[in-house]
């Protein structure tokens, strides 16, 4: 029998920036909470308090992550066809 309920709320911002000289960079923060009435990780009820009634087991769940920053920085290499190293081919 499955009749657990989870709810996921979210704020979500993304800052993205293109700099000079091959430089882009990527920031993502995500605020959340993810609170249910089941574990969500084993997908069972067996701590329930009651069958019936399942509000009072309502709580933040074992898999709530609240805060998640995420960074990613490329930098393209000056070196190759049309860039400042490495353009001129030997004959």
């Amino acid at each position: 029998m499955n009749d657990g309920h989870i709810t996921f709320n979210d704020f979500e911002a993304t800052f993205e920036h293109r700099f000079s000289h091959g430089l882009y960079m990527l920031n993502s923060y995500t605020f959340s909470k993810l609170i249910g009435n089941v574990d969500s990780e084993i997908g069972n009820q067996a701590g329930a308090q009651n069958t019936y009634n399942r509000r009072p087991d309502k709580a933040v769940s074992s898999a709530d992550r609240p805060q998640t920053l995420s960074i990613a920085v490329v930098y393209d290499l000056p070196v190759g066809k049309g860039k400042a190293f490495g353009s001129r081919m030997r004959k």
